[in-house]
């Protein structure tokens, strides 16, 4: 049985939403649930089948998780490990393709929230969930797709 054919931005949308969902709790609770970072590896997974690049999608994790490793390894305070599942988890959505487009707006994202927050507290050493930076980040790459 042939599946319907479903638009790939209209795909990665619907696999978005776990990650969506995820920086919600994170903004609620300051962690990331690994049930949510599984259902979105799961998602890139069945996107990566949908548009027949499941290399890029494996590829797109692996380089994402090498990148964002680093500044957990560096700052762990700073940079959790569940941001770092996380963006995995979005590099595989948005497959090695779009990962400059990725890695540059949720950046930027991070970047803007931060110094949203720094100038709604007027003060330095507040957490900041990085998940809707990451989140962001992704709905910013599968527009631009």
């Amino acid at each position: 049985m042939m599946l319907p054919a479903i638009p790939g931005v209209v795909l990665c949308l619907g696999a978005a939403v776990p990650v969506i969902v995820a920086a919600v709790v994170d903004v609620q609770t300051r962690r990331i649930p690994n049930e949510l970072v599984a259902l979105a590896l799961i998602s890139g997974l069945i996107v990566g089948l949908r548009e027949g690049d499941v290399a890029g999608a494996m590829l797109g994790a692996i380089v994402v998780g090498l990148v964002a490793v680093l500044p957990w390894l560096v700052a762990p305070s700073a940079f959790g490990a569940g941001d770092v599942k996380l963006l995995v988890a979005s590099g595989m959505i948005a497959r090695i393709g779009q990962l400059p487009v990725l890695l540059f707006a949720t950046t930027w994202l991070g970047a803007l929230l931060a110094i949203a927050l720094i100038l709604a507290h007027r003060r330095r050493g507040i957490t900041m969930p990085y998940g809707p930076a990451i989140a962001g980040g992704l709905l910013v790459t599968i527009i631009f797709e």
